[in-house]
């Protein structure tokens, strides 16, 4: 018979810098994130304003339902959006 132990740690930070920083180390250890979970990282990571960062938040997530519902995946069209950008 086997028994699974769930513990949960809490991390105190003193910025929103430092949570993104140690989202980054923590969950490079175990799964890989995917391109899409470091970019929603770094773009939130780069927003100050709190009410901003819930705006960013809600935006993304209907960005990926959106995704979700035609024929390819987040990166790609990342990828696609951002060459379609810079022109390339």
């Amino acid at each position: 018979m086997y028994h699974t132990k769930l513990q949960f740690v809490t991390i105190v930070v003193e910025d929103d810098y430092d949570a993104y920083v140690i989202f980054e180390s923590l969950n490079s250890k175990g799964m890989d994130l995917s391109v899409a979970d470091l970019l929603k990282n770094k773009v939130l990571n780069n927003i100050k304003d709190d009410r901003d960062q819930e705006i960013i938040l809600n935006d993304w997530d209907d960005l990926v339902k959106t995704i979700q519902d035609i024929p390819s995946n987040f990166v790609d069209y990342i990828r696609v959006y951002w060459n379609a950008y810079k022109g390339f």
